[in-house]
C-alpha cells in the first residue's frame, strides 16, 4: 500500500514532464514525415536514431526507478537515485535534440518535404 502510493505520486510529479519532452522531441525530429515516416537524404538519421535510444533510456530507469522504489532498494549503492538520475538526463538529452532538429529546421525549410 504505502510504497504503491509513493511510487504513483512520484510518478504524477515527475513522469509527464518527461513523456511531454519526448513528445516534443519525436514532432520534431520526425516533423514533416508523418503520416510515412519517410527519412529523406537531407534529415539526419543519427538523430531518429539517437532519439530512439533516450526514450528507451527514459523508459527503463522509470521502470527501474519504480521497482527499486517498491522493493526499497537505495543502499548501499543508490540504484534508485542513479536511474532517476539517468532518466533525467535522457529527457534533458532529448531537450537538446528538439533545439538542433529546430534549428535545423530554421536553417533549412526543405528539410521537411514529404517524399510520398
Amino acid at each position: 500500500g504505502h510504497r504503491w502510493a509513493a511510487i504513483a505520486r512520484n510518478n504524477s510529479e515527475n513522469l509527464w514532464q518527461g513523456v511531454i519532452v519526448m513528445i516534443v522531441a519525436n514532432m520534431a525530429v520526425y516533423r514533416g514525415t508523418f503520416p510515412t515516416f519517410n527519412v529523406n537524404e537531407k534529415d539526419n538519421a543519427g538523430m531518429y536514431t539517437f532519439l530512439t535510444v533516450l526514450i528507451y533510456i527514459f523508459i527503463l530507469c522509470r521502470f527501474g526507478h519504480n521497482a527499486c522504489y517498491k522493493f526499497g532498494i537505495n543502499g548501499p549503492v543508490p540504484f534508485r537515485s542513479i536511474f532517476y538520475v539517468i532518466g533525467n538526463l535522457a529527457v534533458w538529452a532529448a531537450a537538446v535534440l528538439t533545439l538542433v532538429a529546430c534549428s535545423q529546421f530554421m536553417m533549412d525549410p526543405s528539410v521537411t518535404t514529404v517524399n510520398a
